[in-house]
């Protein structure tokens, strides 16, 4: 699968709204062809998805004309249906990049004496040219958070104690809130949630604080570097240009790099939290089958013959081995697990 981040190859490159948009439906159509209202075969199906990605299968006793749910409650398309809803969110921190790189090269061009005053009558003053590239950062940071508060309603379809109306939150002196209160308390049984506390503390909580102080307290103010940048820098423009917020001196400046950065790590973020998603049963059709279903080690007696014995154990072991090797996540359904066993009876001794 072509990730989304793919768009942004260097520093000075746009992002490729077009190639967003691919991926987003994408990610939709995942949600939308697992529902069995669909109809689609298996094959059909796992063309939606990169090669050897292991799908959770919908239970036998909810297959075919017993699945339950009509189209307007469908768990999947419901999922599907509300990747789609949030369209604009998800491409909006790509769409303000581009327009505050826009601003930004042209203000510095400008400064490098590129365009003359006399090139055209409505060139825009200096003012006009750094609050233009000003109020794009601002609405970087404030988009980015945005799209992750809408990504919480996609995964609390999948991922249980996510309340209809709750944001992403944040952890501050160690008490997490809003989404991440549900992330650190099942990040060490779902992979999913390891990833997304991971990604909190390397690079959303940084680009949260910021944001905060955009919409709560004071505007970032922009700040120019001339000169005395080498080579080995490796900066995008001889004029480094930040921001940085006027509440206290605390406050980190904020660049291109860092701006290009974020938005980089929120489509990869994005991309692997929908492929995941995708590949598992909605939360409601869990729950439908929940308290109905054999446990691993019941369907493992069932599926390869094996009476009640230490030998279940050791299956279930040599399961719990290959997820600490990364070949297969922790906290699937136990089909999965069988489906992994079948692919590889004769490494299992099955």
């Amino acid at each position: 699968m072509k990730p989304l981040s793919d768009g942004f190859a260097s520093a000075a490159q746009k992002a490729d709204v077009e190639a967003i948009i691919e991926a987003i439906s994408l990610a939709r159509m995942r949600f939308f062809v697992r529902s069995p209202l669909i109809g689609s075969t298996d094959v059909e199906v796992q063309r939606y998805f990169p090669a050897a990605t292991m799908l959770t299968p919908v239970p036998d006793d909810l297959a075919g004309d017993a699945w339950p749910w009509d189209h307007w409650d469908d768990p999947f398309l419901d999922a599907s249906a509300s990747v789609d809803a949030a369209r604009a969110s998800y491409l909006a921190p790509g769409i303000h990049l581009n327009y505050y790189l826009d601003w930004l090269l042209f203000d510095v061009e400008c400064e490098e004496g590129s365009h003359s005053v006399f090139e055209y009558e409505d060139r825009p003053s200096n003012i006009a040219r750094r609050s233009h590239f000003e109020a794009f950062a601002h609405s970087i940071l404030i988009a980015l958070k945005s799209a992750l508060d809408r990504l919480v309603a996609v995964v609390g379809r999948y991922v249980s104690g996510v309340s209809p109306h709750m944001t992403w939150g944040r952890i501050k002196d160690g008490r997490p809130s809003g989404f991440m209160s549900v992330v650190e308390e099942g990040r060490d049984t779902d992979e999913l949630l390891e990833f997304l506390h991971n990604e909190y503390v390397s690079w959303i909580a940084g680009m949260v604080a910021p944001r905060d102080d955009i919409i709560h307290y004071a505007d970032l103010q922009t700040t120019w570097h001339f000169g005395g940048l080498s080579e080995t820098e490796q900066k995008p423009f001889g004029l480094h240009v930040g921001h940085v917020s006027t509440r206290d001196d605390k406050s980190p400046t904020i660049d291109l790099a860092i701006l290009h950065r974020c938005v980089t790590l929120f489509y990869a973020l994005t991309d692997h939290v929908f492929l995941t998603l995708a590949t598992r049963l909605p939360l409601d059709v869990r729950k439908k089958v929940r308290g109905t279903k054999p446990s691993l080690g019941e369907l493992i007696s069932q599926t390869f013959g094996i009476p009640p014995s230490k030998r279940i154990g050791e299956v279930k072991a040599a399961i719990g081995e290959a997820i600490k090797a990364g070949e297969i996540s922790r906290g699937l359904e136990p089909e999965s697990y069988i489906h992994f066993l079948r692919s590889n009876r004769s490494r299992f001794g099955l």
